[in-house]
């Protein structure tokens, strides 16, 4: 990614004529939601107004960090050839670990540890050249998460709280940090915003408009302040302007 092949005539700026490169999202349902007009979506706004990245969406709902580290190699041979076009990965997994013991998705906080560094060694394996960014889970609210399955016949949430789900947002800053990757603390930032729960959350564990748009803002911030080769604006147009392609011929 951002291999450059040439300047437009009128326009000035870098062109390739290479693969398009890619932005992976990796994680649960709360990646698989970034698409339905989420943060998701925004990004891929960002990258697509500049003509310069593709964002694929690889969460999967009710995932935990066991199922994903189980898949991720069979999710990154489907995107083909080249790999090394994947400029950008975002990993967001854990609030589906942070479970009761012995509910269906729980992972032991040791486990998720360990699944989180195998995640990341084998993108760290098969895409030496992208940049990472670890995102923590965003801030649960027990009681209405709670409420919200039981109205909707889903059991009682599996005792998801703030107080569980801590050490495996630990876990995931302390792992990134080890194995190279960024954080983006959004459990961090989404304790300490007004009124989160009513703001930030659609029924106490997903995000909201104003959760997504936090997400969103967080993720812009990391990638322009801390990984600029890969911002939006900073990668070359995937081919040129209109009034430069006559430079192609």
């Amino acid at each position: 990614p951002g291999h450059i092949d040439g300047r437009g005539a009128h326009s000035g700026e870098a062109y390739t004529l290479q693969v398009r490169p890619v932005v992976l999202l990796l994680g649960d349902s709360i990646t698989q939601q970034a698409f339905e007009h989420g943060w998701g979506t925004a990004l891929a706004a960002a990258y697509a107004r500049e003509r310069n990245a593709d964002v694929l969406n690889r969460g999967f709902s009710g995932y935990n960090s066991r199922l994903l580290k189980r898949v991720v190699s069979t999710v990154l041979s489907q995107l083909g050839e080249p790999l090394e076009r994947v400029a950008l990965v975002t990993l967001l997994v854990g609030s589906n670990d942070a479970t009761r013991p012995g509910s269906a998705q729980h992972v032991p906080v040791g486990e998720y540890t360990d699944n989180v560094r195998a995640i990341l060694e084998v993108l760290r394996d098969r895409l030496p050249a992208a940049h990472v960014l670890v995102l923590t889970p965003p801030a649960v609210d027990e009681a209405t998460f709670r409420a919200f399955c039981e109205k909707t016949g889903r059991g009682d949430g599996d005792g998801r709280s703030n107080e569980r789900l801590a050490p495996y947002v630990d876990a995931a800053k302390a792992v990134a940090v080890q194995c190279g990757a960024h954080v983006v603390d959004l459990n961090a930032r989404s304790l300490s915003f007004p009124a989160w729960q009513q703001r930030l959350l659609s029924d106490g564990l997903h995000l909201s408009g104003g959760g997504n748009q936090l997400l969103f803002e967080l993720l812009t911030d990391a990638i322009c302040n801390h990984l600029v080769d890969v911002a939006p604006g900073r990668l070359p147009w995937h081919l040129p302007r209109w009034n430069d392609v006559r430079v192609l011929v």
